[in-house]
């Protein structure tokens, strides 16, 4: 397994101040040579860049320089990777962005030996797949139906004290939330939830992610005496 991106913070460096802005150092962390100039793919990503708000220092040509700082370092990982070792195939998973054209890092990995290769696209049904499979994106799509939505997370409805630590502590709760309606007061301490450990922001959001059953119990610090709260997140979806 072999990790192919630049550094994010090198990345990060070029969006705000473009190539010309890295040191010695950070200009060794990426690919030796940059390609700015594959008309295509600046179309490509300009829809993107006008699209989306960049914040008020993000211009185009650094947005673009760090698109290719990332295509070609990853294009570069990939065919050192393989000079390395002349006899291995190489399966490469990343974003479909990266390869669909393969303006990204087909193209730029194969001018560096890396060749030849195939790209498998993922997809979901459409009405216009005929028209998407005539724009040459793969070689080859793998339709699979769109995954069922999870039911939505009901928000707890509660607020942290930042000032109280460490652990997580109420300060306040919205009413005629979940958290209000299962009996969670300003001043509680949670501990944990489900059985799952509450120590700190990270632990609420994982639990809120992969909690997927409707009942459960929090286990608070109030008063100083231990207390199990009973919840029903159907409570809020009636």
């Amino acid at each position: 397994m072999i990790a192919l991106n630049a550094p994010t913070e090198v990345r990060r460096k070029v969006g705000a101040s473009g190539l010309d802005s890295l040191t010695d150092d950070e200009r060794a962390m990426i690919a030796s040579e940059i390609d700015l100039t594959i008309e295509d793919h600046r179309a490509y990503l300009k829809e993107i860049f006008d699209s989306h708000p960049m914040g008020p220092n993000r211009t185009w040509e650094n947005f673009y320089a760090t698109q290719c700082v990332w295509e070609d370092t990853m294009a570069e990982s990939v065919a050192n990777a393989l000079d390395e070792r002349p006899r291995s195939r190489m399966v490469v998973i990343v974003g479909g962005g990266h390869v669909r054209q393969r303006y990204g890092i087909p193209l730029r990995a194969e001018r560096r030996g890396a060749a030849p290769y195939r790209i498998l696209l993922g997809t979901t049904p459409r009405e216009d797949l005929t028209e998407y499979l005539a724009e040459d994106f793969a070689d080859y799509y793998f339709v699979t139906p769109a995954a069922p939505k999870d039911p939505p997370t009901p928000k707890l409805g509660f607020m942290i004290d930042p000032e109280k630590t460490p652990g997580i502590h109420v300060k306040s709760v919205l009413k005629g939330s979940l958290a209000a309606l299962a009996g969670l007061k300003a001043g509680d301490q949670i501990l944990s939830a489900n059985g799952r450990s509450i120590r700190d922001l990270m632990d609420v959001r994982i639990f809120m992610t992969l909690n997927r059953q409707p009942t459960g119990e929090v286990v608070v610090l109030r008063d100083g005496e231990r207390k199990t709260i009973l919840y029903d997140t159907r409570w809020i979806r009636k």
